[in-house]
């Protein structure tokens, strides 16, 4: 499957776009590294408490992950780059349930998609004075209990 967006997949992980495959949960440190490789150069994070963390830059997006508490990848971040909260349409589109999150304003993207009650899914948004849009989309796999 190749396809210009990510593919924000609940329990699965995400679909990257550029024929870059799926970063599937579950993934060791190494294959999730290479899988991101296909973009580019891998940066090294930290989060504080966490053996591992990747981040790459694809085009307009960046992707950060890093495992749950078996040391595969639990923990998927897909965030805006350089366009903020006020819905400036951004080149990659990031779909969940058929909506690109970051084109859609917080209060619409409330109206149009069901937001898992688990923790699988959650949305960032800077606080502003005026309707926000996401910032960040992050997919955790709750079966690995992920350090968040």
């Amino acid at each position: 499957m190749e396809t210009g967006e990510f593919l924000l997949l609940p329990g699965k992980g995400v679909f990257l776009p550029r024929g870059g495959g799926l970063l599937g949960f579950g993934a060791t440190r190494e294959s999730a590294r290479r899988r991101l490789s296909w973009f580019g150069p891998v940066s090294t994070p930290f989060v504080c408490g966490v053996g591992w963390c990747w981040h790459v830059r694809i085009a307009d997006r960046t992707v950060t992950t890093w495992p749950g508490a078996d040391d595969l990848l639990g923990v998927i971040i897909v965030s805006r780059s350089g366009h903020y909260a006020w819905g400036e349409h951004a080149g990659i589109p990031a779909l969940y349930q058929g909506i690109d999150v970051f084109a859609v304003s917080m209060a619409g993207l409330d109206e149009a998609v069901a937001q898992p009650d688990d923790g699988s899914v959650s949305f960032y948004w800077p606080w502003q004075p005026r309707p926000a849009y996401v910032t960040d989309v992050t997919l955790v796999d709750v079966g690995r209990n992920p350090r968040r």
